[in-house]
């Protein structure tokens, strides 16, 4: 393992112990680093991208709001401590959205955004919908999310699907 790796491992567990001491993460987090880079989430979405470049370490957040990256440049544990309070933040916002691994069968969901699903079918905001399944199809990566009222077809690494807790959201 090269010095930037581990680097990188030690200031990822940091990052994520500083996390879960706040409360957040209560499950252990998700943790994949490759090379110079890490990524940071929950079972099913990446919340934190960091990557080291020379001295300084790249921390991106996703801003919960928009589902945009957001970067911070970190070169000592004063800048993480400066910008923690708005990481943590928006990580708690992310992971509390819905996914479409969050989907319970049964109950009602609204549609908060217009947009098109993968086959270009339209789902209008305030349109509701009552979740029966959901299908994974490896071949595509691609769900398909049957509701009683109509399907829903998401490509895994679509921007539906990364921005899936903006578009769908818990009915009532």
């Amino acid at each position: 393992m090269s010095e930037h790796e581990e680097a990188l491992e030690r200031f990822v567990a940091y990052l994520v112990d500083r996390l879960q001491k706040e409360g957040i993460g209560k499950r252990s987090f998700a943790t994949t680093v490759r090379g110079g880079e890490a990524f940071i989430g929950s079972r099913d979405r990446w919340v934190l991208h960091v990557v080291i470049a020379g001295p300084r370490v790249v921390l991106s957040v996703i801003d919960a709001g928009t589902g945009a990256w957001k970067d911070h440049d970190i070169d000592s544990l004063a800048d993480l401590d400066g910008c923690f309070g708005a990481v943590a933040e928006s990580v708690r916002m992310t992971l509390a959205q819905l996914t479409v691994h969050g989907l319970v069968k049964g109950h009602r969901y609204r549609i908060a955004r217009d947009f098109s699903d993968h086959y270009g079918h339209r789902f209008v905001a305030g349109e509701e919908l009552v979740f029966e399944e959901l299908s994974y199809l490896p071949h595509d990566d691609g769900y398909t999310l049957r509701f009683a009222e109509r399907s829903m077809w998401i490509s895994g690494g679509s921007e539906e699907y990364a921005l899936f807790g903006l578009l769908v959201v818990r009915a009532g």
